[in-house]
């Protein structure tokens, strides 16, 4: 059974501004880590057994 990764708003918008002013200083490393948050949520959303659903 695929899961589905949910996300609020918030942390998005976080994410989003934290890779832009890395992105000021060194655009290879916030690709560096965009490309390693996203293999993490996708390890994350085809190992759903290993990462088990929020309990609350």
């Amino acid at each position: 059974m695929e899961r589905k990764i949910v996300w609020n708003q918030r942390p998005v918008d976080f994410l989003q501004r934290a890779l832009k002013r890395i992105s000021v200083e060194s655009y290879q490393m916030a690709e560096r880590l965009e490309d390693g948050i996203l293999s993490a949520l996708l390890k994350a959303k085809e190992n759903s057994e290993r990462y088990p659903k929020d309990s609350f």
